[in-house]
């Protein structure tokens, strides 16, 4: 088979398995019958653990076990995001403690299982790129964008009549829904398949899927009106390769989190995130 049609077909298989775990088993939102569907989202992990055994007991499909492995991983862990634990008192959609209260739930129902997994899988946590990397460069870009995100949202949301009092006195939680919200994210899309899509796809068509499912996954966003739809998810997009881009660059996680987290304090002070003031 030709080496270009190859990489198209498991870029469209990637794509399909990926869509199937962020969109079609979106925990979020309720606009497909299988979104918000623990049932579905626990077969979907169990269909992709015996794919994962199936393909590593046949030498010429076991180079693909770590992809499928980490398909087992995402769909898991969104199973368990699905379920009733973890829950704080004050954990809310009233209040920006509230909301930031049920980000450090999700927070925990996604990344301790993903880690424990990439543990039990034989993985380092370099294999999700829980790495130095090149410290300067995912320092000066990361803090960099945070810095820039913060003051424009800042900005931003004053001429739109805010209280520049009342959003310097949610900017500490906001900062900590962001942070948490951003490291989440970043390991659940890319911290997990970029590493493992590569070798087949390269680097390039990798950020690109990731970035693509990334945004497709926010299409529902219940803090977005429909009209909204489509001015947020093409950001979404650009944040997603954005971040996939500074990943490969600098080696490391730690960058994209940053530039990740600055996006979301940008969107919470100039459009307030689920129209909590």
């Amino acid at each position: 088979m030709d080496s270009r049609a190859k990489r198209l077909g498991l870029f469209l298989l990637f794509l399909a398995g990926t869509s199937l775990i962020f969109v079609f088993g979106n925990p979020y939102w309720s606009t497909l019958r299988t979104n918000q569907n623990t049932d579905y989202n626990a077969l979907l992990a169990v269909f992709f653990l015996a794919t994962t055994l199936l393909v590593y007991r046949h030498e010429r499909s076991r180079k693909y076990w770590h992809v499928s492995f980490a398909f087992f991983a995402a769909a898991f862990a969104n199973w368990v995001l699905g379920l009733s634990l973890v829950r704080f008192p004050g954990d809310s959609a009233d209040t920006v403690a509230g909301i930031t209260l049920n980000k450090l739930s999700q927070f925990i129902k996604i990344v301790v299982p993903l880690l424990l997994l990439v543990m039990l899988g034989g993985f380092g946590l370099d294999s999700v790129y829980l790495q130095r990397g090149k410290v300067k460069a995912w320092v000066a870009i990361g803090s960099g964008s945070l810095v820039a995100f913060t003051v424009l949202g800042l900005v931003v949301g004053a001429s739109q009549g805010k209280s520049w009092n009342a959003m310097l006195a949610t900017l500490p939680l906001w900062l900590i829904f962001s942070l948490l919200n951003a490291f989440m994210e970043e390991l659940w899309f890319r911290g997990l398949f970029l590493p493992r899509l590569a070798p087949f796809l390269g680097q390039g068509l990798s950020v690109l899927l990731i970035a693509l499912v990334f945004a497709a996954s926010h299409v529902g966003a219940t803090y977005v009106t429909p009209g909204e739809i489509l001015q947020f998810v093409v950001p979404v997009f650009l944040v997603g390769f954005g971040a996939g881009w500074l990943i490969v660059k600098t080696d490391s996680l730690w960058g994209a989190v940053l530039f990740h987290a600055g996006a979301d304090v940008f969107y919470a002070l100039a459009f307030t995130f689920f129209s909590v003031g």
